[in-house]
């Protein structure tokens, strides 16, 4: 990773500090971003390179950049099995008798952030490649992590307003809030390193939008009826958020009135319980959501798959490859 301690140490204490959280903090991740960077250009026959896993590190500190601020917008203190990095620096807080170590957190992780957004764009800009093809990379991130922002913002609205949304605009919300970064911008990055043409980019980006609408749907899953320690924070926090996933507006949609403000007494409240979490799951059962949320899931399912087919790739092993990741967003615990 560039940007590391010796690079940065002449500014301040935090030189090192923030190198060392970032470098912690994204390793506890999957990594499946990074992955299908390399991925997406192995698919069409470009062997793993310098400059391959330079934009995979990229996507990764992409992917720590918006958790961190994500973490601090939705209130959670627990990412990937540990504290979040705003959490981590509450404890600092604290732990050196300083006033409002929660604010203090807050903005120490939006800095923290920032800081792992610049090094991963410095990163892009670093690549020893084709001009073009670089400007073209960084274009494609700064679209794409925009596109991101402006779906966070819905996201924060949603969550904030009173008024209802509809199925399908969740699903939309999904395709450019987790999707499309997820999964689309990986694999069309990989295969714009392959050099590949226009239509190979849009069936990429295509294929990323239909995994990551399953991928965010199973994380809605998860959420719900996982574990903590599968994945990695606490079972009903969506719950407590009253986030409007697509397992909340179905099962309002569905409900009879009065279960209806039996759940709305459940979602936003502040402290929830195993049995409103275990409320919350009956209901998805008995009122059908999770039948029908998984006909939503098999649409995307096929057209992945129908994308997956058509791909000229350089072997069988690869296309199985996609097929593999495809299966693994269906069967996922965490």
């Amino acid at each position: 990773m560039t940007g590391t301690a010796r690079d940065y140490g002449y500014v301040n204490r935090w030189s090192g500090d923030v190198p060392q959280r970032l470098m912690e903090y994204t390793a506890r991740g999957k990594m499946i971003r990074g992955a299908l960077v390399v991925l997406g250009s192995e698919l069409f026959g470009v062997a793993r390179s310098e400059t391959t896993v330079q934009v995979a590190s990229a996507m990764e500190l992409i992917q720590s950049f918006l958790l961190a601020h994500d973490d601090i917008m939705d209130r959670d203190e627990v990412r990937r099995g540990g504290p979040s990095l705003h959490r981590q620096y509450a404890v600092l807080a604290s732990t050196e008798n300083m006033t409002d170590s929660a604010h203090f957190g807050e903005s120490m992780g939006i800095c923290v952030g920032d800081i792992a957004y610049s090094i991963a764009f410095e990163m892009l800009a670093a690549l020893e490649a084709d001009v073009s093809l670089v400007r073209r990379l960084l274009i494609l991130f700064s679209r794409e992590i925009t596109s991101v922002g402006l779906a966070q913002m819905e996201d924060i609205y949603n969550g904030s307003s009173p008024h209802a949304v509809t199925a399908d605009e969740v699903v939309h919300l999904y395709r450019y809030k987790t999707g499309r970064y997820t999964f689309s911008l990986p694999l069309e990055a990989g295969a714009m390193l392959a050099v590949q043409p226009q239509h190979v980019l849009d069936a990429m980006s295509n294929l990323g939008e239909h995994l990551g609408i399953i991928f965010q749907v199973k994380d809605d899953e998860l959420g719900l009826f996982g574990s903590q320690d599968a994945i990695g924070k606490p079972v009903g926090s969506d719950i407590q958020e009253n986030k409007k996933t697509i397992f909340r507006q179905l099962l309002f949609e569905r409900a009879p009135t009065q279960t209806r403000e039996r759940l709305a007494a459940r979602f936003g409240k502040k402290a929830v319980t195993e049995k409103d979490v275990e409320f919350v799951r009956a209901q998805v059962e008995e009122l059908g959501v999770r039948r029908e949320i998984d006909e939503i899931v098999q649409t995307h399912v096929t057209r992945a798959r129908e994308i997956i087919d058509r791909l000229d790739v350089t072997s069988t092993a690869h296309r199985s490859l996609l097929l593999e990741l495809l299966q693994y967003n269906l069967q996922r615990t965490g």
